[in-house]
């Protein structure tokens, strides 16, 4: 009798965790009653993925800081242990500030036009988010490489001096053993190499939205927000940190081929410029001003940023792969295809038409991952080339969504 009882117990217990974690994961972050409380954990968040993000992956992150100190060489000031010119940081300073106070001013606008509830349930989901990508993701991924490099370097490879000398050789590598095939005026150098850097990333991010592995995998969770702001919308593609390394050093590599001395000083500059215009891809409450300004257009397009993006994000069907490139005038996209004028007014943002679906980190970030898998194990083998390969418009004989509840709202026009 006192086993019965006792199976019993557990088995109320087991139902009762299986209650509490179903209820988790479809807890929705917009039904929460925010109050002001709630923002001294939104902001410290945001702002603590934004000084590691813009540190890592801005323009004095360590692979490009490696470069930097070659040319102040007497600098007595230290960033990080590396010597940097104080300009450099009184620059990243001033650019934490500006961030910040945008992310406010976006806030805050953004309340008063959908809501409290809707903006911080989704802002806090995708702040949430990007902590995720750099503090468990990242790790994790540089853990997996580290695992698969040991068998050939016989060691761990490490994040900290190991990450410096490996810039520090690339750079020696660079000015050294790197030719010029062609001398060509400096301005012209520059576009060039801009336009031959963007292919790759234009390729990818295609990728991204074309296939359906790449897009569940890597993808959807930066398109799921309908409500965009500076610092909380999801990243476009898990470790990010880490993407602008071979970009940085493909766009160096192409500048010393086209001219003498490479364009590291214009290249610094043109990062500089492009971490103050990123802010901006996911702001809307400036997207009008900014199109009614011939010379923010102009600065907008050169980048590739602020209303060129938000149009990115376009929930209208048929606008789901438009504006993939970035750089000098989204020449990529205007060769095949892909580009789409901003215009005058703000345009609906999300996935295609808007539908109904969960808002919270987990099921947005995972729930991708959960279809693969799920059809995956439902499928015929034959089907699973397809599933892995296949368009993103392919859908199994055996499929189930985590994310997308159904269409209650009419199409995006």
């Amino acid at each position: 009798m006192d086993s019965r009882v006792d199976k019993q117990d557990q088995a109320g217990q087991s139902s009762g965790v299986n209650r509490a974690l179903r209820t988790i994961w479809k807890f929705d972050f917009r039904t929460i009653n925010f109050n002001i409380a709630w923002m001294w954990i939104i902001y410290p968040a945001l702002f603590l993925y934004g000084a590691f993000y813009y540190t890592v992956n801005g323009p004095v992150s360590e692979q490009y800081v490696s470069l930097i100190k070659q040319l102040f060489p007497d600098s007595a000031s230290t960033f990080r242990g590396i010597p940097t010119p104080p300009i450099v940081i009184a620059g990243m300073a001033i650019f934490y500030f500006y961030v910040l106070a945008l992310a406010t001013y976006s806030l805050r606008k953004s309340m008063q036009v959908w809501g409290k509830g809707a903006t911080a349930g989704t802002v806090l989901t995708h702040g949430l988010l990007r902590l995720l990508d750099v503090f468990i993701v990242t790790p994790l991924v540089l853990l997996i490489l580290a695992l698969l490099a040991f068998p050939f370097l016989g060691e761990f490879i490490g994040v900290g001096d190991k990450f410096v000398a490996i810039g520090n050789e690339l750079g020696r590598i660079y000015s050294e053993n790197i030719p010029t095939l062609i001398e060509i005026p400096l301005p012209l150098a520059f576009v060039l190499t801009l336009v031959m850097a963007e292919l790759p990333s234009y390729a990818l991010h295609r990728l991204q939205h074309a296939s359906r592995l790449f897009w569940y995998l890597t993808h959807r969770t930066h398109h799921t927000t309908e409500i965009l702001h500076p610092m909380g919308v999801g990243p476009a593609v898990g470790f990010k940190v880490l993407s602008r390394i071979p970009l940085f050093l493909m766009q160096l590599l192409i500048s010393k081929l086209l001219y003498t001395d490479g364009l590291l000083h214009e290249l610094l500059m043109f990062y500089v410029l492009l971490a103050f215009c990123e802010p901006l891809n996911h702001e809307p409450h400036l997207y009008r001003a900014i199109m009614k300004n011939r010379f923010l257009r102009f600065i907008f397009s050169l980048t590739g940023c602020g209303p060129y993006h938000v149009m990115h994000h376009s929930a209208k069907e048929g606008e789901e792969a438009i504006n993939l490139g970035g750089a000098c005038f989204f020449i990529w996209d205007r060769l095949f295809g892909t580009y789409v004028k901003p215009r005058p007014d703000l345009p609906k943002v999300g996935l295609t038409n808007q539908p109904d679906m969960i808002m919270n980190p987990w099921i947005v970030n995972f729930s991708g991952f959960m279809t693969i898998i799920y059809e995956l194990t439902h499928n015929s083998i034959r089907y699973w080339p397809w599933i892995l390969c296949g368009s993103v418009y392919y859908k199994p004989p055996h499929s189930k969504e985590y994310l997308i509840l159904g269409y209650s709202k009419p199409a995006v026009v």
